[in-house]
C-alpha cells in the first residue's frame, strides 16, 4: 500500500489536475451491489436490499479503507478514482455494479465525503482482470477538479460577501447612535 501525503484543507484543493492523494489496494473478491438483491415487506411496503455477499464485502473493506486514510478527514473535492478489479474467475458481475459498490464503500468508510467527487478513469488495460490467487481491487486516487466546486465556490463568495455587507451596515449604525 502506497499513500500520499495529503489533506483536505484549502490548499490540497488547489493542486494541480493529477496529484496523487491515495493508492491502496482492498483484498478479496470483490462484490456487486446489486446481484441478488433482497426484497422484504417493511411497514407494509416493500424495500429492496444489497445482497448478502456485498453486505459481507463491505464490512470486509472497512479496515482497509481506514487504514489507507491514516485518520485523515474525507476527500471532499473533485477526484478521478481508477479502479482495477482482480477476479478469482471468468464469471464477471457488471462492470458498473462493481463501479458503484466501490463507489459506496468509499463514502460509507469515511475515504470520500460524497461519492458524487468521484469519476471514474479507465486504466490503459482495462478495469477487469483474473487472478486466480490474488483477487483484488486497486484503487489509486487523483485530484481532478469537479464542476460542482466552482459552483459551491461561488455561492461561498456571495454568502461572504452578503455577511461582510451586514457587518458594515451594522458598525455604521453604530457609529450613528
Amino acid at each position: 500500500m502506497k499513500v500520499a501525503a495529503w489533506d483536505s484543507s484549502e490548499a490540497f484543493r488547489s493542486t494541480l489536475d493529477g496529484t496523487l492523494i491515495l493508492e491502496f489496494a482492498i483484498p478479496g473478491k470483490a462484490a456487486t451491489k446489486k446481484t441478488g438483491q433482497r426484497i422484504i415487506r417493511c411497514g407494509g411496503f416493500p424495500k429492496i436490499l444489497p445482497s448478502v455477499a456485498y453486505l459481507e464485502y463491505e464490512k470486509h473493506c472497512e479496515p482497509y479503507c481506514r487504514e489507507a486514510m491514516c485518520g485523515m478527514e474525507p476527500i471532499d473535492y473533485g477526484v478521478a478514482l481508477e479502479m482495477t478489479v482482480f477476479l478469482p474467475t471468468f464469471v464477471i458481475g457488471d462492470h458498473v455494479g462493481y463501479a458503484q459498490a466501490i463507489f459506496d464503500i468509499l463514502q460509507k468508510h469515511g475515504v470520500v465525503k460524497n461519492d458524487q467527487w468521484l469519476s471514474l478513469v479507465n486504466p490503459a488495460d482495462g478495469w477487469i482482470h483474473i487472478d486466480k490467487e490474488n483477487p483484488r481491487v486497486e484503487l489509486t486516487i487523483r485530484r481532478q477538479k469537479h464542476p460542482l466546486e466552482d459552483f459551491l465556490l461561488s455561492k461561498k463568495i456571495k454568502a461572504d460577501e452578503a455577511l461582510l455587507k451586514r457587518e458594515r451596515k451594522n458598525l455604521l449604525a453604530a457609529r450613528c447612535v
